[in-house]
């Protein structure tokens, strides 16, 4: 079979070794097999020349259709293979793209391992934190708080990815080694080939689609010019039909239609619960008492309230005291209780695929935030795939409001 189409990433971490590489035989014997099966695989060692980008490669493995990833102890603690994980999963069927092999040292199978890896990236989240804390001008270290984010991204998800992937009968690494990889290559191979039916399938429906606007244009001219033929209009009615219907039926999977509603229904979430951006803190106090905890940021100008058990959070603009942004979780029972009845909080427990629906394509998507940037405003729905895509939270935020 042709393969060299097929580009194959494979996720690894680094490996001092005594001739001074940084592969690992296990690493070494599979880049040979799959070279020899005519693959292409794309590994950074191989694929990286003097001066590219780093990042950029890893955005593309994040991106692509077949993936290895070799999972050590040492990969679970690494922010480069864990930011290659976050970009895998930003990307929607990461079940079916990726092909895990677990070596022995990454228990991810024992939840008192995957705690010390939770503990592991709070360690070093506290001890940036603390380091950019110390600066005097914290403008200069964009570069550091964007690790600081990815951390707090890897924390979030390392847990339920764990959890997944060690759902999976990837085999011990011993089997791999005795077999040369068999199973892996069989898993492989029917992946690509089912990649390849739906790459037919769609260059074949454009094919019918391409022939439905010439029957529909010959049907336009067998009107004009034989008004009374009907059974030869009725003919290529049919013949069009059939034809819609082959694309119908096909055995491809669907690729859900996003509906455009218009966004005129997002200039609703200007008020969410009944507060909006004039909206004080003292409102707040008056309404739902005293807040289970205050935070005060002066680096970024803004106070936060927490209710709830921080599941109702409330941000205020430092200067005004007015509302700079809310967070809600999935707590419908709290709110109603609260005497809340806001038809805006249904959404939450709601499928991404339903939002979509109502007020079409997000402006912007990244980590699970499905974002509608506004005029004055932006509103931001939260659907992580490791939840099937419900809407697990929602978030507006007010542009600054110093009146």
């Amino acid at each position: 079979m042709e393969n060299s189409k097929n580009e194959i990433y494979i996720s690894y971490a680094w490996e001092k070794q005594t001739d001074g590489t940084n592969w690992s035989p296990t690493l070494n014997e599979l880049y040979k097999i799959l070279t020899t099966k005519k693959y292409e695989v794309s590994i950074d060692i191989k694929k990286l020349k003097y001066k590219d980008s780093i990042k950029s490669f890893m955005q593309k493995l994040g991106q692509g259709k077949f993936i290895i990833l070799l999972i050590t102890d040492k990969y679970m603690r690494s922010i480069n293979c864990m930011y290659e994980i976050v970009q895998i999963l930003r990307h929607p069927n990461y079940k079916d793209r990726v092909f895990p092999i677990i070596f022995s040292d990454a228990k991810i199978y024992d939840s008192k391992k995957i705690i010390d890896y939770l503990q592991h990236w709070d360690l070093e989240i506290n001890e940036l934190n603390n380091k950019v804390k110390a600066l005097d001008n914290i403008a200069y270290a964009a570069p550091i708080l964007e690790d600081l984010e990815l951390m707090n991204e890897i924390r979030r998800i390392i847990a339920n990815f764990s959890s997944q992937i060690g759902d999976m009968n990837v085999l011990n690494i011993d089997t791999h080694i005795e077999t040369e990889f068999c199973e892996l290559l069989e898993c492989l191979e029917e992946r690509i080939n089912e990649d390849k039916k739906q790459v037919d399938i769609l260059k074949q429906n454009a094919v019918y689609a391409e022939q439905i606007k010439l029957l529909e244009k010959e049907l336009d001219d067998i009107k004009i010019k034989y008004s009374k033929s009907i059974a030869l209009i009725k003919e290529k009615e049919l013949e069009i039909e059939n034809l819609k219907e082959i694309i119908q039926n096909g055995i491809q999977k669907k690729i859900p239609q996003t509906v455009l509603t218009g966004r005129d229904k997002l200039l609703e979430f200007q008020n969410l619960l009944g507060f909006s951006r004039n909206t004080t803190k003292d409102d707040i106090i008056k309404i739902l008492g005293n807040p289970e905890k205050v935070s005060h940021t002066k680096k970024y100008d803004f106070n936060i309230f927490h209710y709830n058990n921080f599941r109702l959070t409330f941000y205020f603009y430092e200067k005004s005291e007015k509302l700079m942004a809310i967070n809600i979780e999935d707590n419908k029972t709290y709110l109603k209780k609260m005497g809340f009845n806001d038809d805006k909080i249904n959404y939450l427990g709601k499928h991404l695929d339903l939002i979509s629906s109502q007020f079409g394509e997000a402006d912007s998507v990244s980590s699970g935030f499905y974002t509608y940037t506004l005029d004055d405003f932006i509103i931001s729905f939260i659907c992580y795939d490791f939840n099937n895509y419900k809407c697990s939270s929602i978030q507006t935020q007010f542009f600054r409001n110093n009146n």
